[in-house]
């Protein structure tokens, strides 16, 4: 019995030392990938705060809307789509235990790599980096894909494969409902993303 609760501990004590060392390698990897990826932010596509430049896109969006053209386009900046988005993703988070703090864009032809700093209330000190690559095919449709989600550099997309399936299955109901109902006022025909501009192509119902 002593001989087996020896050999028990052993084991146990090999174990916390290899789940130790494997969250000191996460850290380390985590804390340079941070570095590295901090050190290369362009100030000119971050954003940290609310701006009211939402109601400037909210009427740039209308006019589009409204516009008497049967095919029509609208474009947007990376900074108006990281600002937009940080309105939207700020409003959601009221009132809960998540917290936005900046939201950062790097643009690229068909793809656009999307990153939000987050914390958690209580753990302020512990704020992380949630990143997404938003891609868009060589087709002529207004269909994204998330090709790839990461946190803090740790790929999420390769430990549980199907999260990108929900994804982009959400995103592909979503684009089906908004143009079967009309939610944008236009059919959504083609989404184009480029390194200075998004592009969106609609024609009338």
């Amino acid at each position: 019995m002593r001989k087996f609760l020896k050999i028990f501990g052993i084991t146990l004590l090999i174990l916390l030392f290899l789940v130790f060392i494997f969250i000191l390698i996460l850290i380390i990897k985590g804390k340079s990938w941070r570095t590295s990826f901090e050190s290369s932010i362009k100030e000119e596509y971050i954003v940290s705060s609310i701006s009211e430049e939402k109601n400037v896109l909210n009427e740039k969006i209308e006019e589009y809307i409204m516009s008497s053209e049967s095919v029509d386009f609208i474009e947007f900046t990376p900074l108006e789509i990281s600002q937009y988005l940080y309105n939207t993703l700020f409003e959601m988070t009221v009132g809960t235990s998540l917290n936005i703090l900046e939201l950062y864009i790097t643009p690229g032809n068909d793809v656009w790599n999307v990153c939000t700093l987050l914390n958690i209330s209580n753990f302020e000190k512990f704020d992380f980096w949630l990143c997404m690559d938003v891609t868009k095919d060589n087709m002529q449709t207004a269909q994204l894909y998330v090709e790839d989600i990461t946190l803090d550099g740790f790929d999420i997309g390769k430990i549980y494969p199907k999260i990108l399936t929900q994804i982009n299955q959400g995103i592909a109901e979503a684009l089906t409902t908004a143009n079967e109902n009309g939610f944008v006022g236009r059919m959504l025909e083609n989404i184009e993303l480029q390194q200075d501009q998004l592009i969106i192509k609609g024609s009338q119902y």
